[in-house]
C-alpha cells in the first residue's frame, strides 16, 4: 500500500504548477517523507483556512485560549492520528520559543516505517 500526499516547498508551502510531479508517494525517500508532509501541513493549518476543505486544519485560535494544555495536546494527537498511514502516536509535546511560535515534538508508527520522529514550528 502507498499513499500519495501533495509537495511542500522548502518555506511549507504546498507546490503547485507540476501536475502529478507536485505529488509524493515514496515514503522510504531520506530526502522527503511525505507522511511528515502531511503532519507538518495537518498542524500548520489553520481550521477552516483550506479553501478546498473547510473542515480541515488546527483551531489554533481556540486552542492557545485554552487554560487547560490536555485540550491542546488531545487535539493535536487526534489531528496526527486521523492523518492516512499513521497508526499511533506515540509522542507528543509542545513548547514555546522567544518567538512565541509553538514547537510541537512528535513521534508516530505508521503503516509503512517503523517510527517517524519530527518537530513543527507553528
Amino acid at each position: 500500500m502507498t499513499a500519495t500526499f501533495r509537495g511542500l516547498t522548502e518555506s511549507g508551502d504546498w507546490t503547485f504548477g507540476n501536475g502529478i510531479q507536485n505529488y509524493l508517494s515514496d515514503v522510504y525517500s531520506d530526502k522527503f517523507n511525505p507522511i511528515k508532509a502531511d503532519i507538518e501541513t495537518t498542524l500548520k493549518t489553520i481550521y477552516s483556512e483550506c479553501f478546498f476543505n473547510q473542515d480541515f486544519g488546527i483551531p489554533w485560535f481556540d486552542l492557545l485560549n485554552q487554560k487547560d494544555p490536555a485540550i491542546l495536546i488531545l487535539t493535536l494527537k487526534q489531528a496526527i492520528y486521523n492523518i492516512e498511514g499513521v497508526t499511533s502516536v506515540i509522542d507528543l509535546g509542545y513548547s514555546t520559543d522567544m518567538n512565541r511560535n509553538v514547537v510541537i515534538t512528535y513521534a508516530v508508527d505508521t503503516l509503512y516505517t517503523n517510527q517517524i520522529t519530527g518537530t513543527v514550528v507553528v
